[in-house]
This record gives structure tokens, sequence and C-alpha cells, in this order.
């Protein structure tokens, strides 16, 4: 049996890249599979209706079974608000597979897009107080 560790939900708005999804495939006793000569790893991602996409993930540290995938901007917009489970399925060159988590316990969680467009008047925002608005004609600031 096969778990993954490092990640038990991830929270997105649509149209988010970030955070990204970041796992280390271990064997149930904790011990990490060692990737070397994998194939190949790919991130399963289902819906509640069973539909499922796959996307390739990065084995950024093969020793500790790590890998990585990052999500596009388009892919997140697509996807519904709603939650996903996540699975990681390694491939071995004798045509051989693991999936983890065997339970599929990782979610990922797509909340809707925030629409508000910014502002189109020259205006802009700072995050730590100061100015927040600004026109040729005023300024707004804020103690933040």
């Amino acid at each position: 049996m096969t778990a993954v560790t490092s990640i038990q939900r991830i929270t997105l708005r649509q149209g988010d890249d970030l955070p990204s999804f970041a796992a280390v495939v271990q064997t149930t006793d904790g011990v990490a599979v060692d990737l070397t000569s994998a194939t190949g790893a790919y991130l399963t991602i289902r819906a509640s209706d069973g539909t499922e996409s796959e996307q390739e993930c990065a084995i950024v540290n093969a020793a500790t079974g790590t890998v990585t995938y990052d999500w596009t901007r388009v892919q997140t917009l697509l996807l519904e608000p709603g939650e996903y489970e996540l699975t990681v399925r390694v491939d071995w060159p004798s045509g051989v597979y693991v999936v983890a988590p065997s339970d599929r316990n990782c979610l990922l969680v797509v909340r809707p897009e925030i629409t508000n467009p910014p502002p189109t008047d020259n205006a802009w925002l700072t995050t730590i107080g100061v100015p927040i608005y600004s026109t040729a004609d005023e300024q707004v600031f804020a103690v933040i």
C-alpha cells in the first residue's frame, strides 16, 4: 500500500495557479518510495461525478519520492467550484503502476473566481496601508 504525505487539502480559486501540488509518495509504513526507475508520475483529478483528468507531475526528488504539479490559470478556470479527489499514479518500466493514496483522502477544493474587476481609472492598490486609491484628482489613504 502507498500513501501520499505532505498534502491533505489544497484550496484555490478558479483562475489561481498557486499553491502548487507537492507530495511525497510513501508506503503506509512511512517509507519514501524511490522513484529513480519510474517512467512517469501523474496527478489524477477526480470530480464528484466520477470524471477524471490526468496531468503529468514532475519528479523533483526521485530518492525521496517527491512529485510536484503546477496548475495553470486556464486549467483552474475550467474546474467547477467544488471538491476533487487527488491521487498520484507512478508508472514503472515493467508496466506495473502504483496509485497513492489508496484511500483517496487528498482533496482539491476549488472556490469560485473573484469577479470584481480592478479599477480602470489609473487607480491602484497596495497590501500594507498607505495609499490604496489614487487618481489625478484625489488620493485615498487607509491605515491597515
